[in-house]
């Protein structure tokens, strides 16, 4: 195999408990960050960002 460096690959899953063990096994990804859903506030914010676009009743 040839070096390739500066080449980044990022992955990203709902559900690690399906992925195939061989993806996982070490050497695949250097690194596995776990991000949790937003609190209430984080949510509440999120959907002001989003509704913050849009024309509406506030009634």
């Amino acid at each position: 195999f040839e070096k390739n460096e500066g080449i980044i690959i990022l992955a990203a899953t709902n559900r690690r408990d399906y992925l195939d063990s061989a993806l996982l096994r070490p050497g695949r990804f250097d690194s596995e960050i776990h991000i949790s859903p937003p609190d209430l506030r984080g949510r509440t914010e999120i959907f002001e960002l989003y509704l913050s676009k849009v024309t509406y009743d506030r009634n």
